[in-house]
């Protein structure tokens, strides 16, 4: 009934490794088919519920839009906030999080409702144990369950940039090094926002793997072992 997480900076193949244990261990895989898992329990598309994976608006947004919401006498001083649309970049959207929705346009989804049938899931599918989970938060959703064991991966920038620019030969190397950086700030971000955690603490993994130093075959020898 094991359950192996997977924390992984962009480029470092946390996602590979863990499809290859999976496949080594006949383990359920869960990694992006969870945003189409969400997305048909809350009866929206794939592409709302993907502008919240892993993402979310920081702490003065949050504060403020709660602020506004809960006091409609300031109102005229919130409709001074100029809307901002989401920006995309590689996938990755800021802010996702306006201060005024303009008239005749509403939000599709609720972000903490995402969240919540993120944790759901995350929580039902290591219930059913022998799968591996990536990212989504599930080494703190899950820190506490017996027989989880926590991985983050980890690697030099140069390493991760040439790994990203193999998956995406359109990215420059400096758009590479952008798009990794903008995407480790969501995901550590996620964490310190939502549950009040480091993305980079190390006392959150059973092991921290620096993946250009690992021969993969030995490196799945190394984690069966360990999980």
């Amino acid at each position: 009934m094991a359950v192996i997480t997977i924390a992984r900076e962009m480029g470092s193949e946390g996602d590979v490794l863990g499809l290859e244990l999976a496949d080594t261990l006949g383990y359920a895989f869960l990694n992006k088919e969870i945003i189409h898992r969400v997305a048909d329990r809350m009866g929206s598309s794939d592409e709302e519920i993907e502008q919240y994976d892993e993402k979310t608006d920081n702490w003065l947004i949050r504060i403020l839009t709660q602020t506004f919401a809960s006091h409609p006498d300031m109102a005229a001083y919130y409709s001074t906030f100029a809307y901002v649309e989401p920006t995309y970049v590689y996938g990755v959207a800021e802010p996702y999080v306006y201060y005024q929705v303009p008239p005749g346009r509403t939000k599709e989804v609720d972000p903490e409702k995402v969240r919540k049938n993120f944790e759901a899931i995350i929580r039902e599918a290591a219930a059913k144990g022998n799968i591996v989970i990536v990212g989504r938060a599930s080494q703190c959703i899950l820190k506490d369950m017996p027989g989880a064991f926590h991985l983050r991966t980890v690697a030099p920038l140069d390493w991760r940039i040439r790994n990203v620019v193999r998956d995406n030969p359109d990215l420059s190397n400096e758009d590479a090094a952008e798009l990794i950086n903008r995407n480790d700030k969501w995901r550590e971000r996620y964490l310190a926002v939502n549950y009040r955690e480091d993305w980079h603490n190390p006392l959150l993994y059973h092991a921290i793997l620096s993946m250009d130093k690992w021969n993969r075959a030995k490196l799945l020898d190394f984690v069966k072992c360990g999980a």
